[in-house]
């Protein structure tokens, strides 16, 4: 699998974490295609290029920087990838290898497909490593439209999923033409998300895949859901009309009624206040919204179903998603460094790991 995939990790003023992931990936003697890209600056920039060339011989990384927004350096550097798949790590996070060649080879088996991902943990580092499993589910219709109405209806996040490149492309072509993540973080995801499903069919499978670390630093804690809120009609104007365009494409359908399904789903985001009210409910809407996760959690409960998950879902230390090689040594990261590395602690840590891989 050495050239089927190509793993891509977006960087911005965090050498910290991104020392921390190149360990990991390091000590997992990763033998992918790696591609940071990087929007660091100058100080950091330079950090990140001396970090990068010192795993040159260990692994199979290069570097790119750019000054461009998040979408735009991340479509430049799709332009680059040469393997058929590709899959996005944060620097922050944790992507367990095993996992991609897993999905790389049901991918291969099944064309249909669009994108293949395992389980998606969350780790709190400041509450004893406690664990939860995000919510999944298998998206495999036929039909474009039932696909886009199934995610709405229970969304989850694919981002981290391993996706056929070429597609990929496209999504993020378009996401990137119609969104300000700076502006309207939500649009940008959202977009991925829905054109990911729009475009192919959705798996997820039955092994731990992505370890994602709630600390202070996440973008999700930095940056605001819509951030200006002046121009929260402007950007979803742009959001509907683009992802009901491609909507109507794929299923045969007229714009408008793509716009009808669209604005269904998704209208409540015309306005930032209408995302604060909807994220923070109060009165009426709090209670409802508390029945439906009891409705949810009883659901999970009398399931148990593995990749079919309406809620986060506790995952007790003994539980079999937390118990391979590449989870132990991820976990034992967070545990030791949640915050990331500086200069001093990685050069202990890699004074400790064997130089016995290489890289091609």
């Amino acid at each position: 699998m050495p050239d089927a995939v190509t793993l891509v990790v977006p960087t911005h003023n965090r050498t910290h974490f991104l020392r921390r992931l190149l360990l990991y990936l390091d000590q997992r003697s990763f033998d992918l295609p790696i591609l940071v890209v990087d929007s660091s600056n100058a100080e950091a920039a330079t950090e990140n290029e001396v970090l990068i060339d010192s795993y040159c011989d260990r692994l199979r990384i290069r570097y790119r920087h750019s000054d461009q927004s998040f979408g735009t350096k991340c479509v430049a550097a799709l332009g680059s990838v040469a393997t058929p798949y590709t899959v996005f790590c944060a620097d922050d996070d944790f992507l367990m290898p095993e996992s991609v060649q897993k999905c790389v080879e049901f991918l291969e088996q099944n064309e249909t497909y669009h994108c293949a991902s395992g389980i998606w943990v969350q780790v709190e580092a400041k509450r004893s490593n406690r664990c939860s499993q995000f919510r999944c589910d298998q998206i495999d219709d036929d039909c474009p439209k039932r696909r886009f109405e199934k995610l709405a209806g229970n969304w989850f996040s694919n981002f981290y999923s391993v996706y056929r490149t070429e597609p990929l492309r496209r999504a993020w072509q378009v996401a990137d033409g119609a969104t300000d993540y700076n502006d309207a973080r939500i649009f940008l995801e959202l977009m991925l998300c829905q054109l990911g499903v729009i475009y192919g069919k959705t798996a997820v499978l039955p092994h731990t895949h992505y370890l994602f670390e709630l600390h202070g630093d996440n973008d999700s804690s930095l940056l605001p859901l819509i951030a200006n809120g002046e121009k929260a009609n402007r950007l979803y104007d742009q959001f509907e009309n683009s992802l009901a365009g491609e909507l109507a494409d794929s299923a045969g359908e007229s714009p408008e009624t793509a716009k009808h399904t669209v604005r269904k789903h998704y209208g409540y985001l015309r306005t930032g206040q209408s995302v604060k009210s909807n994220y923070r409910p109060t009165g009426v809407r709090k209670y409802a919204r508390k029945l439906r996760q009891s409705v949810a959690k009883i659901r999970d409960g009398i399931s148990r179903h593995p990749t079919k998950v309406w809620t986060r879902r506790r995952l007790r230390p003994g539980h079999v998603y937390l118990q391979s090689d590449a989870w132990r040594c991820a976990i034992e990261m967070t545990g030791r460094f949640p915050a990331g590395m500086n200069a001093e602690q990685l050069a202990t840590e890699r004074s400790r790991t064997p130089a016995n891989h290489a890289a091609a």
